[in-house]
């Protein structure tokens, strides 16, 4: 997004005292490393640099209330950013993998305008394990983000063939699967997922999440959290095809218990975003449109 035209000389070179939109406190900026034009706009009697262009333009922001975005930008700036960028790498650890996604990918059983016409939400389930190859089929879908090296994806295995239920972190880097917590949770996933039955019967959980430090730090721009909600249902749209492909149907969903949800997988909350949900399992090929089929 183009800001040029809201970028002007600030009054004093001090810090300013801004009401923070977001907890309703007052904390003081430092110029250099905040947006500059909403800043100047909340104390505007006292700037005698700005025209009334770029006030009309200003306004128009601030009576849409996009000042809560503020805090946002004062946590990814440019200056931060090139500091980073600057630093070395440092090698991360190797994650532990506990079963492994095997390489030999399920044979799709229908195509994929089949799957398209069939494509519908499911709320409930067939009885049926699914293997784990067909298992590491879908999740091989996850491998075509946009935004690399953001996100998190954890697997609440139910009836999955080879694999204990419970909660996995899946490592697409490494295709396996590294184990958080054992046991079946069907009914907390339930709870967590605002009262939606479809985990009762399901196979499996997939919850798409953000790594949110990670992602002001590469992408510090006004559409990026946009992006990434966009991103998250492409990815959810990718497995829901081709679970579809293999007569698995779904629920997607982004509603949910952020902080309980959070507690649930072990993540701290104001590091890592839980944002969209895809309840997968068996469904029977009687269900599907004939003519779509054939």
């Amino acid at each position: 997004m183009e800001l040029s035209y809201l970028t002007f000389t600030p009054f004093e070179d001090s810090s300013i005292m801004l009401k923070d939109p977001l907890h309703n406190v007052r904390r003081g900026y430092d110029i250099p490393r905040c947006c500059d034009y909403l800043i100047d706009y909340q104390n505007s009697r006292q700037s005698k640099s700005t025209n009334q262009d770029e006030l009309d333009k200003i306004k128009h922001w601030w009576e849409r209330k996009w000042q809560v975005s503020l805090d946002y930008y004062l946590s990814s700036s440019s200056k931060q950013i090139e500091q980073q960028q600057a630093e070395p790498v440092l090698q991360q650890p190797q994650q532990r993998i506990d079963f492994s996604c095997t390489d030999e990918l399920a044979t799709d059983e229908l195509s994929s305008v089949q799957a398209l016409l069939n494509r519908k939400t499911y709320r409930k389930f067939q009885d049926h394990p699914i293997s784990l190859q067909l298992l590491s089929t879908l999740l091989s879908e996850l491998k075509g983000e946009i935004f690399s090296d953001i996100w998190n994806y954890y697997v609440v295995a139910f009836n999955i063939k080879e694999i204990p239920p419970g909660i996995y972190r899946y490592c697409p880097n490494k295709y396996g699967l590294y184990l958080v917590k054992q046991g079946l949770f069907r009914n907390q996933t339930m709870k967590l997922l605002c009262g939606m039955v479809a985990s009762l019967t399901a196979s499996f959980l997939i919850i798409l999440s953000i790594d949110l430090e990670e992602a002001m730090k590469r992408f510090p721009y006004s559409r990026a959290l946009r992006e990434i909600y966009i991103d998250s249902g492409r990815l959810a749209q990718r497995l829901l095809l081709k679970g579809m492909q293999h007569y698995v149907g779904g629920l997607p969903s982004p509603a949910m218990n952020d902080s309980q949800m959070c507690s649930f997988l072990d993540i701290d909350p104001s590091k890592c975003i839980p944002i969209y949900t895809i309840a997968m399992g068996s469904i029977s090929e009687h269900s599907l449109n004939s003519k779509a089929v054939i």
